[in-house]
């Protein structure tokens, strides 16, 4: 996903050729039929559910997300204040703050999106998505090692008995401090969040930090390989009769529309660039 979103500004041409291949081969947009039938598609029950999706499809997407993720925040503040020692005022000022923080993200976002680089917004959005991810992965070995290591002192959960000797297993030790541990609420909220967020640790093993590296050797290839495939048309390594369906496809995407191939007998119109809301589909 990460890659689809940096190669938003290239993938752009890609789109805008397969959506004029459609409408060009479709014929759609130039017969007056159509126009027509469009007008008396409301009569059905089915047909006017349809056009109010079509409609209102970029109110709905959003909507849809956000309610996914409200429901969600519910069930986690929900499961918090099951399983920890918290007050439900401190339950009710997170929510509030996550709300009021939320709200003005979306603000920010709403008001300074016209201004506002796509570009930059989403490299910085993607590059904070690839540290999450590195961490989440980092961290998941990390667990596997904790509780193997339970599982060696007898069930034993390990966390709970804070820092120092005993805590954690010094045969796959990294580095270990006697502080900033996000699994104890003692050490404060930042590192609760680090911890989270970036899957910070007090206590790296070998597993976690070699993970840790090899994802970011793994994602660096990954951008290296399509880096070598834009300037030289072939995916390194990777031997090239394996690639020919991926290259004859990169090929033939970007071909310009012809009459014969479309085959309609209607000029070809050249595409423009949107620049707002309001920039025509077509040019005149």
């Amino acid at each position: 996903m990460g890659v689809k979103i940096l190669r938003v500004n290239k993938m752009q041409a890609k789109w805008k050729s397969k959506l004029g291949k459609i409408l060009q081969s479709s014929g759609y947009l130039n017969n007056p039929h159509n126009k027509k039938s469009f007008d008396r598609a409301g009569t059905t029950w089915a047909n006017k559910v349809e056009l109010w999706s079509e409609k209102y499809n970029m109110f709905i997407l959003p909507f849809v997300t956000t309610l996914r993720e409200g429901l969600e925040a519910i069930a986690l503040i929900g499961g918090i204040g099951i399983n920890e020692n918290t007050t439900a005022i401190a339950l009710v000022n997170s929510a509030v703050l996550a709300v009021v923080i939320g709200s003005l993200i979306g603000v920010a976002l709403y008001k300074y999106g016209n201004t506002m680089s796509l570009k930059v917004f989403l490299i910085t959005s993607t590059c904070f998505l690839y540290l999450v991810a590195a961490g989440l992965f980092s961290k998941g070995v990390w667990n596997f090692e904790l509780q193997r290591f339970i599982d060696q002192c007898g069930g034993m959960d390990v966390s709970e008995t804070g820092h120092g000797p005993g805590s954690y297993d010094i045969a796959v030790s990294v580095w270990h401090v006697n502080c900033c541990n996000g699994e104890l609420q003692d050490d404060g909220v930042f590192w609760m969040l680090f911890t989270a967020i970036l899957g910070w640790t007090n206590s790296a093993t070998i597993g976690s930090v070699v993970s840790y590296n090899v994802y970011w050797v793994v994602v660096i290839a990954v951008f290296w390989a399509l880096i070598h495939e834009e300037k030289h048309g072939f995916l390194p390594v990777i031997p090239i009769s394996w690639q020919l369906k991926r290259i004859e496809k990169r090929k033939n995407l970007y071909q310009p529309l012809d009459a014969p191939e479309i085959g309609v007998l209607e000029e070809v119109r050249d595409s423009m660039d949107s620049l707002n809301s309001q920039t025509p589909l077509q040019q005149s």
